[in-house]
């Protein structure tokens, strides 16, 4: 569970408990953005068509240079 707001969050959530927490979500506003598959890496589609795609150490880096002074 990560807090991008005091108004949005992303969830992760395990295959197998998917169509359950879809349940206890019903009538909220949700929506499945993406799969955590154990690649390593960050890709970002639109469909079939790929716009972006990094490794995961590149992904923590920048993740870490943005709150380096913070």
């Amino acid at each position: 569970l990560f807090s991008e707001s005091a108004g949005r969050m992303l969830v992760t959530v395990a295959k197998e408990n998917a169509k359950e927490f879809e349940r206890l979500m019903k009538g909220m506003s949700v929506r499945r953005i993406g799969e955590v598959t154990g690649k390593g890496g960050l890709t970002i589609t639109d469909g079939s068509k790929k716009l972006a795609s990094l490794s995961l150490s590149t992904a923590t880096e920048a993740y870490r240079e943005t709150f380096a002074t913070w």
